[in-house]
Order: structure tokens, then C-alpha cells, then sequence
């Protein structure tokens, strides 16, 4: 049971930094969403794609105000900006937390 409180308190703090992480980018809400609750329901992806559904468990939600970009901001600035987040947040992974990313 200890053992239990440790390991959950340890995964929050570590949560907690991924989402610091996330904010510094400019990222205004970041969320984790159990993926596996998709299960059946029509999603978007294409049936190649879902291999994702079958090896992953989670995913990282970003959102960002549009604004912070200025007002005259092209649909392009905002994918890259949300792009770049994305990247940025794949390599945070790759430095704290390889040990949980399943390889192809």
C-alpha cells in the first residue's frame, strides 16, 4: 500500500512537470486523455492508423488561444506553432521519459 502512495505521488510530481513544461511553451490548456476509451467510436483515423489505438494508452492534449499569435495569424502560423509544441513535447519524452515509449 505505501509502496502504492509512493509510485502514484511520484507519476503526479511527474505529470505536474510535464505540464509546467507544456505552459512554458505557450500552451494554455494540456490535458492526458486515456485513448483506449476510443475503442468503437468513429474518430477520424484512418483504419491504418489504428495501431495507435492498440499500442498506446494515453495521449498528450495541447490547446492554444489563437490571439497569442497576433490578430492577422495565417491558419499556417497556428500549425506551426502547435507543431512545434508538439515536437517540443516529444523531445521533453524522449529526455525524461524514454523508459515509457513503446518502440515500433
Amino acid at each position: 500500500m505505501v509502496t502504492e502512495i509512493v509510485h502514484a505521488s511520484k507519476d503526479t510530481i511527474q505529470t505536474q512537470g510535464l505540464k509546467t513544461f507544456i505552459h512554458s511553451l505557450g500552451i494554455d490548456l494540456v490535458g492526458i486523455a486515456n485513448i483506449q476509451q476510443l475503442d468503437g467510436m468513429p474518430t477520424g483515423i484512418s483504419s491504418a492508423s489504428t495501431v495507435l489505438l492498440e499500442n498506446f494508452r494515453y495521449a498528450v492534449v495541447l490547446g492554444a488561444q489563437l490571439n497569442r499569435l497576433g490578430r492577422k495569424a495565417t491558419g499556417s502560423d497556428v500549425s506551426l506553432f502547435m507543431e512545434k509544441a508538439a515536437i517540443d513535447v516529444l523531445n521533453y519524452f524522449l529526455r525524461c521519459f524514454s523508459r515509457w515509449l513503446y518502440c515500433w
